[in-house]
């Protein structure tokens, strides 16, 4: 759900449809899981021209060209000597066309050159390029800095947390009543004005009534103990507008605790669902980054509430998964749970990449992680 992002979309869709005349460059910049993708997919939805997508992954930053091959393919060509020239004539022959490249910060340094240059001379052509990224620096992104500051060319726009006076200003305009003092402070406090956040207490809110509830589903919100409305409500959410990849990703983490990138890929190519990146399972507000490339749930409770949504052979075929894509006591654990009919509930198990930190130990809540993104096709 798209909340408190509308003159930004605006904005955007007025760019999208004002490419007749050369291209247009919006750069979405903010921290993980304040809605970037969101906005960049419906802007892009909205566009009416054909789409190509770019997903940058960490691991990516380790290959050269890694991410210019994965453009060549979602554009239909292989790169040759010259990939800059070889990706501008196909974006050529593409346009007109909206072109998203989610998490630019990832971009390996061979591609960001080549990129750049691309960006540098489709100033002609029908293109709407949408970049994303946590990050500000890097040969890619110091050229879209000096790009646009020219503002025919484009613009940055700036995604955060709401503040607190977009955040009551967002209350009162949902709920029809003027939430403020300690009570917008606790609404913070505990949403870090995380968007997926927000929704769920608005749903909650709007179940219990807003003008007697506020405080009392707030103070379910920071409870640690099993029950929690709006934890339940927002898992409840979440999975029920889950694609199969982002459900079969969660399933897994509830399952295992905490996972690399490279391990929930392979869980999830086990299951033949393809991948999905970090920003879609930061957008949900129920993952959080774990050091490294790794992730795991932000919510100590969150895993019994997701396998309590999820179907039988979910679980087993997760727990089957996961025994083929760990290793050592891991796998086997895995492996029994798999085999286990009545099996519906999370291993415990200590990350392989820090065995000094229990999954048991995650921090309830963090406010500080954030929402989206999802991707609909398998990566190499």
């Amino acid at each position: 759900m798209l909340i408190g992002r509308q003159r930004q979309l605006a904005d955007l869709v007025a760019m999208g449809a004002d490419v007749s005349n050369g291209a247009k460059v919006a750069w979405l910049v903010g921290p993980e899981g304040v809605g970037k993708s969101t906005l960049a997919r419906v802007a892009s939805e909205k566009s009416q021209a054909p789409v190509h997508r770019l997903d940058v992954y960490p691991e990516d930053h380790r290959t050269p060209l890694a991410a210019a091959e994965e453009l060549a393919a979602t554009l239909g060509v292989e790169l040759g000597d010259d990939p800059a020239k070889d990706l501008l004539s196909a974006i050529e022959a593409a346009a007109p066309t909206t072109l998203i490249i989610e998490d630019a910060q990832w971009m390996d340094e061979a591609s960001q050159l080549a990129i750049w240059q691309i960006v540098r001379r489709f100033r002609r052509l029908p293109v709407f390029l949408i970049v994303t990224s946590t990050e500000t620096t890097g040969t890619f992104l110091d050229g879209l800095s000096l790009l646009l500051r020219s503002p025919e060319r484009g613009r940055v726009f700036n995604v955060g947390p709401f503040s607190d006076a977009e955040l009551a200003a967002f209350l009162k305009e949902e709920l029809g009543i003027p939430v403020e003092g300690d009570t917008l402070a606790r609404v913070q406090e505990v949403t870090g004005g995380n968007p997926a956040l927000l929704v769920s207490l608005i749903d909650q809110l709007r179940l219990v009534g807003p003008s007697t509830g506020i405080r009392g589903v707030l103070g379910t919100l920071i409870q640690r103990t099993r029950g929690s409305g709006l934890l339940r409500q927002h898992v409840t959410s979440v999975l029920a507008d889950a694609t199969p990849s982002l459900r079969g990703a969660l399933i897994a983490l509830a399952q295992a605790g905490e996972l690399r990138a490279d391990q929930l890929s392979d869980v999830l190519r086990a299951r033949d669902l393809p991948e999905i990146g970090t920003e879609s399972l930061l957008s949900t507000g129920l993952v959080e980054r774990a050091g490294g490339d790794a992730v795991h749930l932000r919510h100590r409770l969150s895993s019994r509430e997701i396998l309590e949504h999820a179907a039988w052979d979910e679980t087993r075929s997760s727990h089957a998964a996961l025994a083929d894509s760990l290793t050592g006591l891991e796998a086997l654990t895995h492996q029994v749970a798999a085999a286990d009919p009545s099996t519906a509930r999370p291993c415990s198990r200590r990350s392989s990449r820090d065995s000094s930190t229990p999954t048991g130990s995650m921090i309830w809540p963090s406010p500080s992680a954030g929402p989206p993104r999802q991707h609909g096709s398998t990566r190499r």
